[in-house]
């Protein structure tokens, strides 16, 4: 990515030979471009790009081949001291276990309308059950007092999580017939959301293509949060559902909970859709599995939901800090 005669050039890599990379040339004030996915970068960004993107309102977002954020810059945008006031604050007068029940609510919400989106999931009628359970709880104007705590959430969130993505275990993955001799056993069908690589028990470093593609969606998600609140001016770091940890902004992971059940949906279309190919993954010598970066490039583009959601829901947060 480079600046030249004030029109950002950006020049596509390579996914395979022979190719011809793609360029493309934004101009000032006509391009309709809100964000920039790298994938695996290898090129160089120049300081003259950033700036010209930050000065666009173009957020660069940096992942690498496990779908991880390397870097992320995003427009800076001025700070609200009253809606950082009304964060820190939240605590004290116990608004932060309001906010956090809202966000599962709407998070057990969305992963219910996926379900049903999607009835041929192997267990999807045992996990909506379990959901409109959750629901009737987390919907009570007057909640129970075991809803009435942040650790408590945090728990119920994970169980209904269980349930949810329980429902996709066994789902099978379309692969080409002679492939299907070429892979690994475990990457047939949809596997448990935990990988047993991961500390704690957590997704990152999928050993299974699902889980995979479905990382690399989250990751491009976590850039859109990111850019949504820093644009309405939150400290990131300040969050309500998700524990404070140095060097983690908490309040990204706790919007993103909002949208994930819309990129499920948009990541088992693509996943009922696709036949995959054995040289569409890679398998690391740890056991993880990564995406060709033609791909992932095919994930980001079907699997992203709209910027103004994630706008939509930073204003929500915003309105209700604010009353």
């Amino acid at each position: 990515m480079r600046v030249e005669r004030d029109a950002l050039v950006v020049s596509e890599g390579h996914t395979h030979y022979p190719q011809t990379p793609l360029v493309h040339t934004l101009f000032r004030g006509i391009h309709d471009v809100t964000r920039i996915v790298c994938l695996n970068p290898t090129g160089a960004l120049s300081f003259a790009a950033i700036s010209w993107c930050a000065e666009q309102g173009i957020s660069v977002l940096l992942l690498d081949r496990n779908g991880s954020i390397l870097s992320a810059f995003t427009p800076d945008a001025e700070s609200d001291a009253t809606l950082r006031r009304a964060q820190y604050l939240a605590v004290s007068s116990g608004r932060d276990v309001e906010i956090a029940r809202e966000v599962v609510r709407r998070k057990v919400e969305g992963q219910r309308e996926t379900l049903l989106a999607h009835p041929r999931l192997p267990d999807a009628e045992r996990a909506i059950r379990v959901l409109i359970d959750a629901l009737t709880w987390l919907e009570m104007p007057t909640p129970p007092e075991w809803l009435t705590s942040i650790p408590t959430l945090r728990t119920y969130e994970a169980r209904c999580a269980a349930a949810y993505f329980g429902a996709w275990q066994r789902m099978p993955l379309r692969w080409a017939t002679a492939d299907r001799k070429r892979i690994p056993p475990h990457w047939l069908s949809v596997r448990a959301r935990s990988s047993p690589l991961s500390h704690e028990a957590a997704a990152r470093h999928a050993v299974d293509p699902a889980n995979a593609i479905l990382n690399y969606a989250y990751a491009v998600l976590e850039g859109q949060t990111r850019q949504a609140l820093s644009a309405a001016g939150f400290d990131l770091a300040c969050g309500f559902l998700h524990a404070d940890r140095r060097g983690r902004d908490a309040l990204v992971y706790d919007l993103m909970e909002l949208a994930r059940p819309a990129v499920d949906d948009r990541v088992l279309t693509f996943l009922e859709a696709t036949t995959f190919y054995a040289g569409d993954f890679t398998r690391v010598s740890d056991g993880s599995c990564r995406l060709h970066p033609q791909l992932a490039r095919a994930v980001v583009a079907a699997c992203g939901v709209p910027h103004q959601w994630m706008i939509e829901h930073a204003t929500w947060l915003a309105s209700y800090l604010r009353r």
